[in-house]
C-alpha cells in the first residue's frame, strides 16, 4: 500500500540519487536533484527531519523541494515541517487549511510542472481507493529557455527573496516557458544564499565511540543506562540483555525520537563496529549525543561471564490470541486500528508509549502491530517499564482481514 509510486527516466537526467535506507524500511526516501547547481528535492522523508538537515549541511545541498508521492489527509510526516523551517516548497497531493500553512506549500494537481535546477518534473495524480492519493513524478532534462547559460546551466527562473527565512518562488504554474521572468544570478552567489537560508544552523561533530569490554559494559548497565540493540529481532529475539530497546539499525531514524530515553545516556549493541559507527551518526542527526559507548564483542562472550540474557518468543496467531493477557496492546496508529479494530485490545500507538508506563507496569501485556516490528519495540521497551512479563505477535496481523479473539 505504501510503496512509493515515483518513476526516474534514466538517461535524460543530471540526477543526485541516493537511497537513504535499506529495503527494510516501509517507507523509501530519496533525493533527487541537478548535478549542475546542487539543487535537491527530498522525496517521501518520512516522520523525522533532523537525519536530512544533517545530510544537507554535510554534502552542502540546496534543497528547493520537499514531496511526498503518497498521503491521506489526516497523515502529514516529516517533508512538511522540514520544508517550513527551511524554507523549501512542500508538494504534496493533500489540501491543507490555508490558516495551517507555515511552508510554501503547492498541492500536487494532474498534469503540474516545476523545476528543480534544470530538471524538469512532470506530476500526475492518481487516487488510490476512496482514502489514498498518490502521486508520481517524472523527472527529465529542463527546457533550454529555463536555464541561464551565461551564468552557468541549471540555474532556475526563480527570484531570490533577501529574507532569511524564506526562498520565494516567482513561477506561476499557469504561465508559459515565455513569459516567466528570468533572474540572472551567478551560479556561486545563488548558491551561497540559497544555502544561507536553507541551512542557517550547525550540527556537532561526531565524537569518538567508545568500545567496551563486556565487563565495563556491565558497569555502565549496572549504572541505569539505557542500552539500544541494533541487531536484527530475529537475533535480538534469541537473547538480549533484560531492559534492552530494540531499535534495529534500520529503524533509528523512524522511532529513535520516540523511544530514546531523554533522561538516561545510552550504551549500544550491534552486528560490528561498523554498524555502531553508521549508527551514531544517525543518532547525532537526531540530536541524540549521550551516547558512551558500544559492546565490543558478542553476547554469546556476555553469556559466557554470566551476565543477564533473556529471551522473548514471539507467538503464532492462535497462540498469541489464545493467551490470557492481562492487557492486550495494539501498537498500530488510530489510523490502522479504525481499517481494522481488534476486539479486547487497548490501542496505545507506539509514538506515544512513554505516556503509558504506569498502565503497563506489573501487567503481563501481549503486544501486536502490522508487521511484528514495532510490537517487538513496545515489548522490549515494556520490560524497562517493569511489566511482569511480555511476548508479542509474530508477523503481525497485516494479512488477516478479520480477526475473532478466542
Amino acid at each position: 500500500m505504501w510503496a512509493a509510486v515515483l518513476f526516474i527516466n534514466p538517461g535524460e537526467v543530471l540526477l543526485i540519487f541516493e537511497s537513504f535506507f535499506n529495503e527494510e524500511l516501509t517507507y523509501r526516501c530519496f533525493l533527487v536533484g541537478c548535478s549542475d547547481t546542487g539543487q535537491v528535492a527530498i522525496v517521501n522523508m518520512g516522520f523525522g527531519k533532523m537525519p536530512f538537515e544533517a545530510l544537507i549541511v554535510r554534502e552542502g545541498w540546496v534543497v528547493t523541494h520537499v514531496l511526498d508521492t503518497h498521503l491521506t489527509s489526516h497523515y502529514l510526516r516529516g517533508g512538511y515541517l522540514l520544508s517550513a523551517e527551511i524554507g523549501a516548497t512542500y508538494v504534496s497531493p493533500f489540501i491543507k487549511k490555508e490558516s495551517d500553512l507555515k511552508a510554501c506549500y503547492r498541492v500536487a494537481v494532474d498534469g503540474m510542472v516545476f523545476y528543480i535546477g534544470s530538471v524538469k518534473v512532470e506530476v500526475e495524480v492518481k487516487n488510490i481507493e476512496a482514502t489514498f492519493t498518490f502521486i508520481s513524478a517524472n523527472f527529465s532534462k529542463g527546457i533550454p529557455s529555463r536555464i541561464i547559460s551565461k551564468n552557468g546551466e541549471g540555474v532556475p527562473s526563480r527570484i531570490l527573496s533577501k529574507s532569511k527565512k524564506r526562498y520565494c518562488l516567482s513561477e506561476d504554474d499557469n504561465k508559459s516557458v515565455k513569459d516567466e521572468k528570468v533572474v540572472a544570478t551567478p551560479v556561486s552567489q545563488y548558491r551561497q544564499e540559497i544555502k544561507y537560508l536553507n541551512l542557517n544552523f550547525s550540527i556537532p561533530s561526531t565524537n569518538i565511540l567508545q568500545p567496551l569490554s563486556p565487563k565495563m559494559f556491565y558497569e555502565y548497565y549496572l549504572r541505569d543506562r539505557q542500552i539500544i540493540d541494533l541487531r536484527n529481532s530475529k537475533d535480538f529475539e534469541q537473547k538480549f540483555i533484560p531492559g534492552s530497546l530494540f531499535i534495529g539499525q534500520s529503524y533509528i531514524t523512524t522511532w529513535a525520537p520516540y523511544l530514546v530515553s531523554t533522561n538516561k545516556k545510552l550504551i549500544l549493541i550491534g552486528e560490528d563496529s561498523l554498524t555502531m559507527h553508521k549508527s551514531i551518526a544517525a543518532f547525532e542527526a537526531l540530536a541524540i549525543f549521550d551516547i558512551e559507548g558500544y559492546l565490543n564483542s558478542t553476547l554469546e562472550a556476555w553469556d559466557h561471564l554470566d551476565y543477564p540474557l533473556v529471551s522473548m518468543k514471539a507467538l503464532e496467531f492462535k497462540e498469541f490470541f489464545a493467551q490470557d493477557f492481562d492487557l492486550l496492546i495494539d501498537v498500530r496508529t488510530e489510523n490502522e486500528v479504525a481499517y481494522q479494530k481488534i476486539e479486547g485490545a487497548t490501542n496505545v500507538p507506539l509514538s506515544t508509549f512513554y505516556q503509558h508506563q504506569k498502565l503497563i507496569e506489573g501487567k503481563k501485556c501481549g503486544f501486536f502491530c502490522s508487521g511484528g516490528i514495532r510490537s517487538l519495540m513496545a515489548a522490549s521497551l515494556a520490560i524497562s517499564f517493569k511489566a511482569k512479563s511480555c511476548t508479542h505477535l509474530k508477523g503481525g496481523v497485516l494479512s488477516f482481514q478479520t480477526i475473532i479473539r478466542h
